[in-house]
């Protein structure tokens, strides 16, 4: 297991500003940065977060960064920004990230031994280890972001049901004004709640999706700067491999979160949507549908 986060600050003042040599030590691995600041923006203060002390109608509907997003006479400085959540900062998820890593290469000493053992008590040949005796990232954070923000399905799960009533209860709608039955009220009503539920629930899902996908690009970039300061001096990678890494591939990790549940909810709403269109339709729509997809 990792040990905790530690930090010893060192100032030094040259004219008017100070440089802070902050060394941070996890596990075996020292980070080391200089921050230069001004002498006037030492004891300036962030606000808090608008998100930690919101309520939940302000969560609820996204009013809480509404006041970050009022225009003001004087440009935004960072000094006007509030001050991150703990679970935002890079040696939080710095932290996280490097649990989760060890985790999954105890997992896969684990399944390395079994396949040890395995191999002596059988008598039959094996090709060799299967891949779950390796550790790998991607394994490791499709199961930590399913445990950790397991909130996502549900609210997509939501949305899509919306999407559906919304689509049956418009062509009621339709039909009902059509008739002249005197229905037509209750099916907009139905309308315009399944509308707002769906987009409400939507809406909660790429934020708490993107939320997570974010902390991984943070505390990837952070183990990719942890990582660049112990390298020697003579190592092959280049400034624009590591930039790379850091701008481009760790950008991966916000979209894979934001968007990798579709590839559960999309086959799935697309079955519902055939079996459905087939019912109220019939094969018309099943070929239509069939072209659609090839």
């Amino acid at each position: 297991m990792t040990e905790e986060a530690y930090f010893d600050s060192q100032e030094v003042r040259e004219g008017g500003s100070s440089i802070k040599d902050r060394r941070s030590t996890l596990g075996s691995a020292t980070l080391v940065s200089s921050v230069a600041t001004d002498d006037d923006d030492t004891d300036a203060q962030h606000s808090p977060s608008p998100l930690q002390y919101a309520s939940f109608l302000s969560k609820l509907f996204f009013v809480w960064p509404s006041a970050m997003m009022e225009k003001k006479d004087k440009p935004i400085l960072e000094a006007n920004l509030p001050d991150l959540l703990e679970a935002d900062t890079s040696t939080f998820n710095l932290h996280n990230f490097q649990e989760m890593w060890d985790s999954e290469k105890e997992r896969a000493v684990e399944e390395m031994k079994k396949y040890h053992l395995d191999t002596k008590i059988s008598s039959s040949v094996q090709q060799g280890p299967p891949k779950e005796a390796y550790p790998n990232l991607s394994r490791a954070i499709v199961k930590h972001f399913m445990s950790r923000a397991w909130f996502v399905q549900p609210c997509f799960f939501i949305s899509s049901v919306g999407k559906l009533v919304q689509a049956y209860a418009l062509g009621c709608l339709l039909q009902s004004i059509e008739r002249r039955d005197g229905n037509s009220i209750y099916w907009a009503g139905i309308l315009s709640l399944s509308g707002i539920l769906s987009i409400v629930s939507l809406h909660h899902a790429f934020f708490f999706a993107w939320h997570k996908g974010m902390q991984y690009r943070i505390a990837a970039v952070a183990a990719i700067h942890e990582k660049t300061l112990r390298l020697n001096l003579n190592a092959s990678s280049s400034a624009g491999n590591v930039v790379n890494l850091a701008s481009n591939d760790c950008e991966r990790f916000m979209l894979a979160c934001a968007f990798g549940s579709y590839i559960i909810w999309a086959p799935l709403l697309s079955i519902v949507i055939l079996v459905l269109g087939w019912i109220g339709i019939g094969w018309s729509f099943v070929a239509g549908f069939t072209l659609l997809i090839f």
